[in-house]
């Protein structure tokens, strides 16, 4: 068992790492802990990685995850929800690393 926060831009870059078969070759896997391996959802995380169109890629990283959760591949058990408050005429855009970084804040 282990927890882990991953957070990334798009699905399909953590599952490479978190449910890919591992081989050390390709870098795949390397946070797959529980050994899991399904080739259909190596193929589905590839097509994800390779599609240009982004609702394409979407679909595809979504098809990749169903099947790992229906394979009990992880089990989720905390998901992370950041907030941030702040006075009326300022706006911030959340990062998914949850860092804040005052430079980043602007006036409305």
């Amino acid at each position: 068992m282990a927890l882990l926060g991953w957070g990334t831009l798009a699905g399909d870059f953590g599952m490479r790492s978190l449910v890919g078969t591992a081989n050390p070759q390709t870098g795949w896997g390397s946070w797959n802990w529980g050994n899991y391996s399904n080739p259909k959802v190596d193929t589905v995380i590839r097509s994800s990685l390779s599609a240009v169109d982004p609702a394409e890629r979407e679909n595809y990283a979504r098809q990749a995850a169903g099947i790992a959760l229906q394979d009990n591949a992880v089990i989720p058990m905390h998901h992370q929800i950041a907030t941030w408050a702040m006075r009326k005429g300022l706006r911030y855009a959340a990062r998914v690393d949850e860092f804040t970084f005052a430079q980043q804040f602007r006036a409305e």
